[in-house]
């Protein structure tokens, strides 16, 4: 369904392949590799962040420019509680 995105994890951005899964599917298990552990889910506008029991959070992103974007529009974000 997906191609290539961005991972945005620990100040660092990294080029990930979803492998046909959609982009909260693809988030979780690319947050999970990096060891972040899901607890809530956001969703806006093709940004999936996922935030890490914790503390910290991962952000999965058409392009690493999508993330200042994601910043102003934030509070317009779709959340899923109750991952973990």
């Amino acid at each position: 369904m997906f191609g290539g995105v961005w991972l945005y994890y620990m100040d660092e951005f990294v080029e990930v392949d979803c492998g046909g899964l959609s982009l909260l599917e693809c988030a979780l298990a690319k947050a999970g590799e990096a060891g972040c552990r899901a607890s809530r889910a956001c969703l806006w506008d093709g940004v999936v962040e996922i935030f890490c029991a914790g503390g910290g959070a991962a952000k999965l992103l058409p392009t690493p420019q999508a993330l200042y974007q994601y910043y102003q529009h934030q509070d317009e974000a779709r959340c899923l509680e109750g991952l973990n």
